[in-house]
């Protein structure tokens, strides 16, 4: 008997943003709370669009705000941290209109945080303050893993031969630093001489404080005062180049504040508190009307919280900045405020990128003030989110800048998932952190090597873990196979979740973020990693944040598996966005459905990009690709059958005129082709065999629409120069038409396995056993049929920021 799978298309629902308008816009162009707004957490930020000079904000029950509560502030939001009524509450800030807005009796998150008045009073007044609080030596000692311990030791011990001398900076050719690949490098190579600066300052001071050796303090003090004395040029060529000489001056200063003499002191005090001013003008009002600006949250942030907290009680702005701190983490922070669901939209390889922040932050929060900052629910859901997008000795979901760059996790995500394990008392995260520990990456390298691409814990990662005192729970490997994530608009799927070398993994993506950041144009694409390694893939390379390479092809929607329109690909920029609208999941099938219908608009309104492309001499036209491809309609259906291992696409594609649809697929494997609309690649442990209906013509290449050069240099984990090899692109073609669908079929075998045959009938297919029927009907299902009516298809709707 043949068993049944009826996909039944339904209506939709819709966003709840007004159509055209992206669910988060890139800069605040609204007020929240609203009307309209979704409301999920009770306190609540108050949001607004930048604006200049002092902001007057207003709250209370009374439409015309009589005896409301008055507050000034030159900041874009106010947050309290105390809980509002259930009810109709209204306010305003300055003279715009009056927003009316309604809180719930019940929401997902609710944590009170003492008023800032408190904090004060809790603030450490002696050294050290970061690393350590007076009086913990002891204990701490104690505590640390003994590999840790070693490790700071030995290359303490390294460094105390240490001299500035030894450290060469790079040559730079300021007359040509306006030259784009000249500065490129520059900041690059730069980074690489201040990392060998910072590390050994930061074992040194590590050393002191974990065995009150003066000898470690002194070494450390002569090499930070060293550190006064680079080349300012070098120093201030970006973000990463000031944070990275601050935080060494800051670690040091509160590490061994007793052993710097009174006037060396307050000349680093004076350096420090000029960097935290910079970097406060730079924040202060802008980072919280921004949806996340990446620098701003990986670095200079939390940049700015060590400074205010070594500095304060020695400098009166010291209390503004940690004012600013304090109130925007809590209502801005992690992950930009609005994401409960774990996930990271810039894709999951880049949250390495933001581990200092997640990892430093909340423990800086709970350890100095009391506040558990870990009880958001995107922390409570981080660790299952990782597990679902970036299994251990797997490859990743494969979507956002860079995930080519790190093929397997690496030790600073497993010290992130051991601080998970311990402070959500997740057994899963601490499963995953002992996993990664045996694959070569998760193992961190403890002896300095200077030309090693990451030079041992420069950011004192497991130090922080180690700071934390929660038990380890005993670890328990996952048993999810399907994991939705709407906040971020990815679905993964798995087979084996708890088995890299058997497992099937299929990752999708449809993102109320967009495509700007390190999001690339890459809405209802799909990608399918098997045995850990990828069988079907986005293809391209991130040589730069912007150059021909990437803007034209590793951003561009022609290098993901989704769909061209005429040519045409996603509009980049935060309004090219898309929605997982259903999901349902068993241990029969697991369904999706994905909708990117507002992705195509084609035009470019960031400023960043506008310049990033005209820096480049790249035209933004219909000839490379870009414009309003008109369009109308996107929803791609993914139905994944895990007892035979395969994968069902349904695109339902509309527009407001013929359109020529092109399916697209891309492999770093070799794709052949095995007959009319069959074809087939193998990753060496898995086989994919494709086959691809509603297209009338395919073609198979392994062109990039512009060539792929590591002109940077990249290295790999193991420290050469990173090859970019040739990748293959297969493109099945409609005819021109106002609508159209594409019915796919994905067979994922163990290498050498025949697959099922398929025999295709008229309104579905055949697969084996398994019947895949489609209609336009709704249907109400049957003990064999499963049907898009059931209702057990949850309806989901990502958060809006508006």
């Amino acid at each position: 008997m043949k068993k049944g799978v009826l996909l039944t298309l339904l209506f939709i629902l819709g966003f709840s943003v007004a159509a055209g308008q992206a669910p988060h816009a890139k800069h605040r162009d609204a007020f929240y709370p609203k009307k309209d707004s979704m409301i999920r957490a009770n306190p609540m930020p108050f949001l607004w669009p930048q604006e200049d000079g002092e902001n007057t904000f207003r709250l209370g029950r009374k439409p015309d705000l009589s005896s409301a509560a008055v507050e000034e502030t030159e900041w874009s939001f106010v947050f309290n941290g105390k809980k509002l009524e259930p009810g109709t509450w209204y306010w305003q800030v300055n003279e715009h209109q009056v927003q009316e807005f309604t809180v719930p009796e019940k929401v997902e998150w609710s944590m009170e945080i003492p008023d800032f008045g408190s904090i004060r009073e809790r603030m450490p007044k002696t050294h050290p303050r970061l690393l350590l609080l007076e009086g913990e030596r002891a204990s701490f000692a104690k505590r640390i893993s003994p590999d840790l311990r070693k490790e700071v030791l030995e290359n303490a011990d390294l460094f105390m031969k240490t001299s500035m001398d030894d450290l060469l900076p790079p040559n730079v050719d300021f007359s040509r630093i306006n030259d784009a690949t000249v500065n490129r490098l520059a900041i690059n190579d730069t980074k690489i001489f201040l990392g060998k600066v910072k590390t050994p300052i930061l074992y040194l001071a590590k050393a002191w404080l974990l065995t009150g050796e003066t000898k470690y303090a002194e070494k450390c003090v002569e090499l930070t005062l060293g550190v006064r004395n680079l080349d300012p040029r070098l120093v201030g060529l970006n973000d990463f180049t000031r944070s990275a000489v601050q935080d060494t001056l800051v670690f040091a200063f509160d590490s061994c504040f007793e052993f710097f003499e009174p006037a060396d002191r307050l000349a680093i005090q004076k350096t420090i508190g000029a960097g935290a001013e910079r970097v406060y003008e730079h924040l202060a009002g802008r980072l919280e009307a921004h949806m996340f600006d990446n620098h701003s949250w990986q670095k200079t942030y939390a940049s700015l919280l060590r400074s205010a907290v070594a500095l304060y009680g020695h400098d009166d702005r010291a209390d503004e900045w940690l004012e600013y701190c304090y109130k925007l983490w809590f209502a801005r922070a992690p992950a930009g405020g609005f994401n409960y669901d774990g996930g990271w939209f810039n894709g999951t390889g880049y949250l390495s990128a933001n581990i200092v922040t997640l990892i430093q932050v909340p423990l800086l929060w709970q350890r100095l003030v009391g506040i558990d900052a870990f009880a958001h629910p995107w922390f409570q859901n981080a660790a299952d989110s990782i597990i679902a997008t970036y299994p251990p000795g797997s490859y990743s979901a494969g979507f956002g800048d860079g995930h080519s760059s790190q093929t397997h996790p690496h030790w600073k995500r497993g010290v992130f998932m051991e601080l998970l394990a311990k402070e959500t008392a997740n057994p899963r995260a601490a499963w995953y952190f002992q996993t990664l520990e045996k694959w070569e990456h998760g193992q961190k390298k403890r002896i300095y090597d200077p030309n090693a691409k990451h030079k041992l814990d420069s950011e004192a990662l497991e130090w922080f873990v180690n700071l934390s005192e929660k038990p380890m729970p005993v670890p328990k490997p996952p048993s999810e196979t399907a994991r939705a994530m709407p906040d971020t608009g990815v679905v993964a799927i798995h087979t084996a979740p708890e088995s890299v070398k058997d497992d099937v993994f299929v990752a999708f993506r449809s993102s109320p973020y967009g495509s700007g950041s390190h999001c690339l144009a890459s809405q209802n694409a799909f990608n399918i990693i098997a045995g850990g390694k990828p069988l079907f893939l986005s293809s391209g390379y991130y040589t730069s944040f912007a150059d021909p390479h990437t803007l034209l092809h590793y951003r561009h929607s022609r290098g993901h598996n989704t769909i061209l329109a005429d040519g045409l690909g996603q509009t980049i920029g935060t309004s090219g966005y898309g929605q997982i609208r259903r999901f349902h999941s068993s241990p029969i099938i697991t369904y999706t459905m994905g909708d990117a219908s507002d992705a195509y608009g084609g035009k470019m309104t960031d400023d960043m990009w506008v310049k990033n492309f005209k820096k480049n001499n790249v035209e933004h036209s219909r000839e490379n690709g870009f414009g309003d491809a008109g369009v109308t309609k996107f929803l791609r259906h993914l139905l994944f059958i895990h007892p035979i291992n395969t994968l069902v696409i349904l695109d339902e594609l509309e527009g407001d005129h013929p359109i020529e649809w092109s399916w697209l697929l891309h492999s770093p494997n070799e794709l052949k082709t095995e007959g009319n609309d069959r074809f087939k690649t193998s990753n060496g442990l898995f086989d994919g065999y494709v086959e691809a209906r509603g297209g009338t013509s395919a073609k198979i290449s392994t062109e990039f629409f512009s060539p792929a050069t590591n002109w940077q240099k990249h290295k790999a984990y193991d420290g050469s120069v990173r090859p970019m090899p040739d990748q293959w692109h297969l493109s099945v073609d409609s005819k021109p038409a106002a609508k159209q669908r594409f019915l796919s079929i994905i067979q994922i075998t163990p290498s050498g396995e025949k697959p099922r045959v398929v025999e295709w009938k008229k309104g579905g297919a055949e697969i084996g056993d398994w019947r895949v029927s489609v209609t336009l009907d709704v249907f109400q299902g049957s003990e064999k049929e499963f049907s898009l009516a059931d209702p057990a298809i949850q309806f989901l709707e990502g958060f809006s920021s508006r």
